[in-house]
C-alpha cells in the first residue's frame, strides 16, 4: 500500500465590506417599499392622516421610500426614525426648482393589528351594495332560467319543431348568458371586496 501525502493550503476568508446591495436585498427593499406605500395610501383612504403646509422640512432625518408610482403623481413617501410615514411634495413657483413650501401629509401611526382591523371594518362597511348586486343578479338568473324552461316545455308539449323552439327562446338564452356573466363578475367582486 502506498501512502499519499496531501498538502493542505490554508485559505483566509474575510467578509465583504462593500456597500453594494445584492440583488435579493434590492428585491426585499422594493417589496417593503411597495407594502409601505400601499399601507400609507390605504390609511389616507381611511382618513388616518393630517395634511399641512410646512416652510421647511429636514430631509436628513427622513428616509425616502422609493416606489414606482408617486402618490397622486406628485408626493414622495418618507419615513422618519420612529417609523412615521409622510407624503411630501415641494411647491415651486414658475421655473424655480427650489420649493418655497412643502405640502406634507402626515399619516397616523397605527400598529399592524390596528391597520388590519381598520381595513377589515372599512371593507365590510361598503359590502352591502356589492352583495345587493350579487343577490339581484342571482335572483334574475334563477327567474329567467325558470321562465325559459317553462316556455321550452310548453313548446315541446304543443308539438313545435326544435328549430322553432330554439328561435322562440333565443332572446331568453341570450338574457341568461348576460346574467351569467354579470353573476360571475359580481361574485368575484364581492369575494375580492370582503377579502375571501
Amino acid at each position: 500500500m502506498q501512502a499519499e501525502t496531501i498538502e493542505l493550503e490554508e485559505i483566509e476568508i474575510t467578509e465583504s465590506k462593500s456597500k453594494v446591495k445584492k440583488e435579493f436585498e434590492k428585491i426585499l427593499i422594493r417589496e417593503r417599499n411597495r407594502k409601505l406605500n400601499m399601507k400609507a395610501q390605504n390609511l389616507i383612504k381611511l382618513g388616518c392622516f393630517d395634511q399641512r403646509d410646512e416652510k421647511t422640512v429636514d430631509f436628513s432625518r427622513l428616509d425616502k421610500i422609493t416606489y414606482d408610482k408617486p402618490y397622486k403623481k406628485l408626493y414622495d413617501l418618507y419615513m422618519d426614525k420612529e417609523g412615521n410615514l409622510f407624503y411630501i411634495f415641494g411647491k415651486t413657483e414658475g421655473e424655480s426648482t427650489k420649493p418655497y413650501a412643502y405640502d406634507v401629509i402626515a399619516i397616523e401611526t397605527v400598529t399592524d393589528e390596528e391597520y388590519k382591523e381598520l381595513y377589515k371594518a372599512n371593507t365590510y362597511e361598503g359590502a352591502g351594495f356589492i352583495r345587493g348586486l350579487f343577490v339581484t343578479a342571482f335572483s334574475l338568473w334563477v327567474l329567467s332560467i325558470t321562465i325559459s324552461l317553462s316556455i321550452f316545455i310548453y313548446y315541446i308539449a304543443s308539438g313545435e319543431k326544435f328549430i322553432d323552439i330554439l328561435v322562440s327562446c333565443i332572446s331568453f338564452i341570450f338574457f341568461i348568458g348576460i346574467l351569467t356573466c354579470t353573476l360571475a363578475i359580481t361574485s368575484v367582486s364581492y369575494r375580492k371586496y370582503i377579502g375571501k
